[in-house]
């Protein structure tokens, strides 16, 4: 079976279709401005969602749980959600995370937890 991200990357799956400007939601032209400038591989996305892969990073296996988790992965996408949302003024809720392992999910959380803690008044909660 393989995961989401791989049947985008193998080109099983592939972008929705490009919505018209007055159908985006709202955040969408501020987010791939804000991508475009930062990673040169998005500045052709005409969409919000974007699939990213630590290159040479694998996956391991908890071995209580027999869940996934990559920590390269993980901190590489905490630091896009905190930079956009302090440099890039985003705010945090706009930001969603999506995994299918258990530990992956504890992985986010602890760094989550910490830029809330370090950025009281950012809306890391």
């Amino acid at each position: 079976m393989k995961i989401v991200s791989e049947m985008f990357y193998d080109g099983v799956i592939t972008n929705a279709t490009f919505s018209a400007e007055e159908d985006r939601h709202p955040n969408t032209a501020k987010l791939l401005a804000y991508f475009s400038k930062r990673y040169s591989k998005c500045s052709n996305s005409k969409t919000p969602i974007i699939f990213f892969e630590v290159v040479g990073k694998q996956a391991i296996m908890d071995s209580t749980t027999y869940s996934w988790y990559n920590l390269e992965t993980a901190a590489f996408i905490i630091n896009i959600i905190e930079d956009a949302v302090i440099k890039g003024k985003f705010k945090p809720d706009i930001f969603s995370l999506v995994t299918v392992y258990t530990v992956q999910v504890m992985v986010f959380y602890y760094p989550l937890r910490c830029l809330y803690v370090k950025y009281l008044n950012f809306g890391f909660n």
